[in-house]
């Protein structure tokens, strides 16, 4: 008798996982895709940002900090530069 209602328990689940799972994969065969996002949001990316930026030379050869400090000097105007085109693109896409 127990071995009855174990096996009926156990046949009454697996009907429902398989029934539960089907209605599931209908509902979602049924229902519409979603929508398009309206707009792009980055439709191409700029050339600023993508452009290769040259190291200095100074850089190459960095072994203390005295030749580091060297490095950090020569790259800062390129640094404020793409900073710079960086907040130009920020202003440009709002």
């Amino acid at each position: 008798m127990q071995a009855t209602q174990a096996l009926r328990l156990g046949l009454a689940n697996l009907c429902l996982t398989l029934s539960l799972s089907g209605c599931g994969t209908l509902r979602g065969l049924l229902s519409a895709p979603p929508a398009p996002p309206a707009a792009q949001v980055c439709p191409s990316l700029p050339d600023a940002l993508t452009a290769p930026v040259s190291v200095p030379a100074v850089c190459l050869s960095v072994t203390d900090g005295e030749s580091l400090l060297d490095c950090v000097e020569a790259a800062l105007p390129a640094l404020q530069a793409c900073n710079s085109q960086l907040n130009q693109i920020k202003a440009e896409t709002k």
